[in-house]
């Protein structure tokens, strides 16, 4: 029933973690492998605007990106385009020019 599944140890426990997470990609000197813990955490919640916030609010995660399998590049474009700063999509395509090169 909806009020047993969203009143449980399991939702509140998510909802602090997403408020935690949140407070933390406030600070202005999170290291950028924190804000992509974050940024895991709300994928593991299927939250993608979450993962946009935590994209736009630190910055510097974008450039941790470049392990991300070329293949998976346009999936992940997809919902930077969709939900985040233009800014953020720039930075991106900056740190992955390798994404541009036509063969």
């Amino acid at each position: 029933d909806y009020w047993n599944e969203h009143h449980s140890p399991d939702h509140d426990e998510r909802i602090a973690t997403i408020l935690y997470g949140i407070d933390n990609l406030h600070h202005d000197d999170l290291d950028p492998s924190i804000a992509l813990h974050i940024i895991e955490e709300f994928i593991q919640f299927d939250w993608w605007a979450g993962v946009a916030l935590a994209f736009d609010l630190c910055s510097s995660a974008v450039e941790m990106l470049d392990d991300i399998p070329t293949a998976a590049v346009p999936t992940l474009l997809s919902v930077l385009v969709r939900r985040c700063k233009k800014l953020t999509i720039w930075n991106f395509i900056i740190e992955r020019q390798d994404i541009l090169k036509i063969n």
